[in-house]
């Protein structure tokens, strides 16, 4: 399995803690050549959403 696919797995996979999917997922959009400051946009906008899913389960709505 190359290092990309790796990275995807990490990205996709339930059991991997939210700060190592992201930075996986960081690390696939730098393969991608993004730019740095679309990188940071991309991450805060990840960050809300996780931020976001993780007030949800704690107020039990889904």
């Amino acid at each position: 399995m190359d290092q990309q696919a790796e990275l995807r797995a990490l990205v996709n996979a339930s059991d991997v803690p939210v700060s190592v999917a992201t930075r996986a997922r960081i690390m696939l959009w730098y393969a991608e050549d993004r730019q740095k400051k679309e990188i940071a946009e991309l991450t805060a906008k990840v960050r809300l959403v996780q931020t976001n899913d993780k007030k949800l389960v704690d107020n039990n709505v889904k």
